[in-house]
């Protein structure tokens, strides 16, 4: 069934933000009147208070949209969507103290400021990752899926489907594949992907398929009329169309797009301004961490404890990573597959523990990489760590690849 109304699961972010907000206002007010022994009515809003709480809406509201949180970003994992949370919550609170300088509101106690902010972030956080889980169950389920029709069949289509397939709480749904050589498209057929005909067939299978999303995976160097053709076919109907360019490895250098006249200009280097956004980036990532671990302390603990009771063996596991600059570091994550001695490696679902299913479907065995980040070994927002391989293991994939059915572009 095809999404119909987006702006009402924006209307209900925005309305849970707000309760949650509210709800901060509520707990500080009643907090400071217990300590200071007044009646509870003493904590209902004062015209002070209701400006502060003001201030700090729009605030959140900028912020959070600066922050995309109300845009539909179906592939965000766990720890970047908290990320995004709680970055947004802290510069909401930092700009709506700035302004309660500014208008030199003095009547307002300092602690009450600084526990309506954290209760504030604490909610937020909490109100976003139960939405997140929420939402994924629904996936999970087969509701609200993201349609999408394949175009062209290569080694980078075959990615796609595993990364679909090995993520389906994001939702997504292979409608069907598109392309010239029935022969190649045979060999997509293993992965469960319907063939619906040759490129010239698009505009039908538009028609007559529920299509959310065209993604392009032909090389455009190769296919350059074909990409332009399928992009304003699909343009004309109104579906959105996505080039899969994983050929350009854009992701390993700092990126962006910008205009000159009508030119656009993609930097790939900045030099200098690196340097300084780097720093800047470390201490965002050091402050929100901190304030994720322990916002988020209960969860670990519980998890921790579930671990422990459903099977023997540590409860966190050690893998060897690659980070900035080729730094070898120790990614943490919850331990999920059942534990053997000397640490030998158990792969498939059988080795899935009952516990470890539930966090490795939800992505919450990665909730220890926030020690990751908070020891400056890894970024939320930066680039993707490299798995550490030997060179006879490396050697090894290679072969079995260069044996196996290569696509020809």
């Amino acid at each position: 069934m095809r999404r119909r109304h987006p702006i009402v699961k924006v209307a209900a972010l925005i309305l849970g933000d707000t309760l949650c907000i509210a709800l901060a206002y509520v707990l500080a007010g009643l907090a400071v009147a217990f300590a200071a022994g007044d009646s509870p009515f003493a904590a209902l809003p004062r015209h002070e208070h209701a400006l502060y709480v003001g201030f700090f809406l729009v605030a959140w509201y900028a912020t959070a949209s600066h922050q995309r949180l109300y845009a539909r970003r179906r592939s965000d994992g766990l720890l970047p969507q908290l990320f995004a949370v709680a970055k947004a919550a802290v510069a909401a609170f930092m700009l709506s103290v700035f302004v309660l300088v500014l208008v030199n509101e003095g009547h307002i106690a300092r602690y009450l400021v600084f526990l309506f902010g954290a209760l504030s972030i604490i909610l937020l956080v909490f109100f976003r990752l139960a939405a997140r889980l929420s939402l994924w169950g629904l996936h999970l389920r087969g509701m609200d899926r993201y349609n999408v029709l394949l175009v062209g069949a290569n080694d980078a289509t075959i990615h796609v489907i595993e990364s679909i397939q090995a993520h389906e709480q994001f939702g997504y749904h292979i409608t069907g594949l598109l392309d010239d050589s029935p022969e190649r498209a045979k060999v997509i057929g293993q992965y469960g992907v319907p063939y619906l005909g040759k490129l010239d067939t698009l505009e039908s299978a538009l028609l007559d398929h529920v299509v959310d999303g065209v993604y392009i995976c032909l090389p455009v160097r190769s296919f350059y009329g074909t990409v332009l053709s399928v992009t304003h076919l699909c343009e004309g109907i109104g579906v959105p169309v996505r080039l899969v360019a994983d050929r350009l490895p854009l992701g390993a250098a700092v990126n962006y797009m910008w205009r000159l006249e009508d030119v656009p200009l993609m930097t790939l280097s900045e030099g200098h301004a690196l340097q300084a956004r780097s720093l800047t980036r470390r201490a965002f990532d050091w402050i929100v961490s901190t304030l994720l671990l322990l916002i988020l302390a209960p969860v670990y603990l519980a998890i921790f404890l579930l671990i422990k009771a459903d099977s023997h063996g540590p409860a966190f596991v050690r893998e060897p990573r690659k980070g900035w600059r080729g730094r070898e570091f120790s990614l943490l994550t919850f331990r999920c597959t059942q534990h053997r001695p000397g640490n030998a490696p158990m792969i498939g679902q059988q080795a899935l523990t009952r516990v470890g299913r539930h966090l490795r479907r939800y992505n919450l065995d990665q909730l220890p990489q926030l020690l990751n980040v908070w020891n400056g070994e890894i970024g939320i927002t930066g680039p993707v760590h490299a798995a550490l391989v030997s060179k006879r293991v490396a050697a090894e994939a290679r072969a079995r690849r260069d044996a196996g059915v290569r696509f020809a572009e």
